[in-house]
Parts: C-alpha cells; structure tokens; sequence
C-alpha cells in the first residue's frame, strides 16, 4: 500500500512530501523544519531523498 504523506513546512510552507511503500520511504523536499519531519519519519526505513530543485525552501533541512 502507499501512502502518501503532505507536510507543510518553512515560512514559505513548501510541500515536504513523506512517501512510503512496503517498508520504505522517500522525502522529497525537505526544505525547513528538520525536527518536525524527523518526527514523522524517526521509525520509518527512509531509503531516498529527493530534491525537485535547489532552492533554499526546498532544501533547507537536508542536511
């Protein structure tokens, strides 16, 4: 099954998408908000990290 989770996030509130599929799961756009998305995601087997493009509202909590 997948679900598809939709998290605003930042002062801009960019999309940071949280998908997950038979055990794995991929971030894409993790612009701000690091704890907030780790909370999310802590117990989940996070296996790719997608970024659409490089702007700093979209990348923000990469690291």
């Amino acid at each position: 099954m997948l679900n598809i989770q939709i998290l605003p996030v930042g002062e801009l509130q960019a999309n940071c998408y949280i998908i997950t599929k038979d055990g794995s799961t991929t971030i894409i756009d993790p612009g701000a908000e690091f704890e907030k998305i780790i909370t999310i995601t802590d117990s989940l087997h996070i296996t790719d990290i997608l970024i659409t493009h490089h702007h700093e509202d979209h990348i923000g909590a990469l690291q």
